[in-house]
């Protein structure tokens, strides 16, 4: 099972999920037969390039910054891990796969906000990383709206969204166009933010629990990043050295201070 999840433990409280990218198929199961099944292309490589942009880049301290990661590497036809339980897969072999997948973000939530809490401001990001390829050339930012981050939003306000050392606010500045652009506007709709942003995000403290597992809640952002940043390797490693950059430029300004 643990070579279907990659979990990478990080030393800075920033998470990032990657649920649609994996080539995995378990003997036995066939695919689903309701709901997306094309994978988020590409998403995978951008993951494995990200751990090397982290890895290449350049700090000031002596132990490299890098966040904390969680990876699957089931094929979303089979099991779609950005969803509930109850809709993410139709044969029950699958529910060890999606469980621990979601168990390793509960462990990383819990572990992270005890490290803000200790060492910095408390505050924490989760990024949901998506591709999509109807807008090819831009990134869409999914918050629900708004309301998977609040606490951002209440400390900060929308400079931590989209002014230009935020996390989205740096990548514009590196020349990648997010839609929208201020939080005004509203998000696509089709890509405004699914189940991970939704569950964990720092809105949802009444949702409805759809199992028994304890979680947390913590701000969170999904982003879907267009295919035009994530086909080719050479374009795809400059967008994961921007994606680095990015978030080591947002956890300067807003966590770590």
């Amino acid at each position: 099972m643990e070579k279907w999840v990659d979990c990478y433990e990080g030393n800075i409280p920033i998470i990032i999920t990657v649920p649609h990218g994996g080539y995995g198929k378990i003997d036995g199961v066939e695919q689903r037969k309701s709901g997306c099944l094309d994978p988020d292309f590409f998403t995978f490589e951008l993951s494995q390039q990200l751990l090397s942009s982290f890895s290449r880049k350049d700090t000031s301290s002596s132990e490299k910054k890098k966040p904390y990661m969680v990876v699957g590497k089931i094929e979303r036809r089979f099991c779609d891990l950005n969803r509930p339980p109850a809709t993410a897969f139709e044969n029950d072999m699958m529910a060890p796969y999606h469980q621990r997948y979601h168990d390793t973000i509960v462990k990383y939530i819990s572990q992270v906000k005890a490290m803000s809490s200790e060492k910095y401001n408390g505050l924490c990001l989760l990024i949901d990383l998506h591709g999509q390829s109807d807008v090819s050339d831009k990134i869409l930012r999914g918050t629900r709206n708004g309301i998977t981050d609040v606490n951002l939003m209440e400390k900060y306000g929308e400079e931590a969204i989209t002014g230009p050392h935020s996390f989205l606010g740096h990548l514009h500045r590196l020349g990648y166009e997010i839609s929208p652009n201020n939080i005004k506007e509203k998000e696509h709709p089709q890509y405004n933010g699914g189940f991970t942003v939704w569950y964990y995000g720092s809105n949802n403290k009444q949702a409805k629990v759809y199992d028994s597992r304890p979680r947390d809640w913590i701000d969170c952002i999904q982003i879907e990043s267009g295919i035009d940043f994530r086909t080719e390797e050479q374009t795809r490693e400059m967008f994961a050295d921007a994606i680095c950059s990015s978030i080591l430029d947002f956890f300067e300004h807003f966590i770590n201070i």
